[in-house]
């Protein structure tokens, strides 16, 4: 199943500055895993030290902050569009 990822960012840097993407996988954390297999450089920023995702994005179903659902175990289907944001910190 196709899955639309946008990203943003440090990641856009990272891919050849395609802004979308496109993935496979049955929930977001199979999707984003498939991200990284296809876009190597993508996995160090976007995966911690303990291969979890890393805290310093934002990731977004459809507009939803996936907080608001299942986080990573939240199901996708075919159509669907990922949005990843890095976290802006700073003063």
């Amino acid at each position: 199943m196709s899955v639309k990822i946008i990203v943003s960012g440090s990641l856009s840097s990272v891919k050849d500055s395609e802004s979308e993407i496109f993935c496979s996988g049955s929930t977001i954390e199979e999707v984003l895993r498939d991200a990284a297999r296809k876009y190597p450089d993508i996995k160090p920023p976007l995966f911690d030290d303990n291969n979890q995702p890393n805290p310093f994005f934002r990731i977004f179903l459809n507009k939803t902050h996936i907080g608001h659902l299942l986080q990573e175990k939240t199901k996708v289907k075919p159509g669907d569009e990922i949005i990843i944001l890095p976290i802006m910190v700073g003063g």
